[in-house]
């Protein structure tokens, strides 16, 4: 009897490539990409003006770009943790629908 379940290739089981990197990895990207803007810019704060100047001067995504390196990424979620009693109860009502028989009149 065959190890596939249904015959397709490669059902199931772990692929080559998949899951999240090593952190040494994740390090080594972030020192390369810090000595780049070193090399170009002179240090880490001219990198800073740099983008804080294009913000002024109307570039949103440098201005979006700054903000979240400075004060973090904003959530794409609200939670709501208040569980007070005192909330007013939302109330649906839906259309009653009664059982009609069509009836032929005589």
């Amino acid at each position: 009897m065959s190890d596939k379940i249904d015959g397709r290739k490669g059902n199931g089981g772990s692929r080559k490539g998949a899951g999240r990197k090593k952190k040494a990895d994740e390090l080594k990207v972030s020192q390369y990409g810090t000595a780049a803007i070193v090399k170009v810019y002179g240090s880490i704060e001219n990198y800073y003006a740099f983008i804080a100047k294009e913000a002024q001067a109307g570039s949103f995504q440098h201005l979006k770009l700054i903000q979240e390196y400075t004060y973090g990424k904003v959530q794409d979620k609200i939670e709501i943790d208040d569980v007070s009693e005192n909330k007013p109860t939302t109330i649906l009502k839906f259309k009653n629908y009664e059982d009609t028989e069509d009836t032929e009149e005589a």
